[in-house]
């Protein structure tokens, strides 16, 4: 099977990195799990009121680098969980849509710095283009999107808790999504992860 698997949200902790750089320089205290909606205009009011630009231009591009590659994580588990279904014998095409060039780049780097597996990768809005039997996703308007016809998997965020539709099911990270297409349930014993008990 071929599984398309978004990065930001899914295997990379993005929100996490732009709080650090909003904190420091508004000298706040803003975590992942205060970031409510999907829209970072609406989250980061302090960008446009003091430096009068919009929060997704001096994230996704003034300080896209140290986004995207320097201070955003990995989320837990996913390069096991990923290895798992390359080899379970399926296909993992990153399915990723980055703002800009700068971002991809990043996004390339990144990926190789964690050293992320993969089969492929594709950087495009349109992800229902890209054939595939699961997608792996964080944004409801890719899995909500008429077009996307592989079986979605919504891998929750506090800015996604609002979204659901029928033909989405809903999970705990990319390790409950993992668990679901391979139809077994997966434990995670200090930081690997196991088939059955730990």
């Amino acid at each position: 099977m071929i599984i398309k698997v978004d990065v930001d949200g899914v295997l990379r902790n993005l929100v996490q990195g732009i709080c650090s750089v909003y904190n420091d320089v508004f000298f706040e205290n803003v975590s992942p799990g205060d970031i409510t909606d999907y829209d970072i205009d609406l989250s980061f009011p302090l960008v446009e009121k003091v430096l009068k630009k919009k929060p997704r231009h001096f994230f996704f591009n003034e300080r896209a680098e140290d986004v995207f590659r320097y201070r955003s994580t990995a989320l837990d588990n996913v390069k096991e969980a990923l290895e798992l279904l390359l080899e379970a014998g399926h296909q993992v095409v990153i399915c990723s849509w980055q703002f800009s060039h700068t971002n991809r780049v990043a996004t390339l780097e990144w990926l190789n710095d964690w050293d992320i597996p993969f089969s492929d990768i594709c950087f495009t809005k349109d992800k229902w283009l890209i054939n595939g039997d699961y997608i792996i996703d964080d944004n409801p308007e890719f899995l909500s999107d008429s077009r996307e016809k592989a079986n979605k998997l919504l891998v929750s965020q506090p800015y996604n808790m609002k979204f659901s539709a029928p033909d989405v099911i809903r999970c705990d990270n990319l390790i409950d999504a993992v668990s679901k297409i391979l139809g077994k349930e997966l434990h995670i014993c200090r930081k690997e992860i196991k088939h059955g008990g730990c």
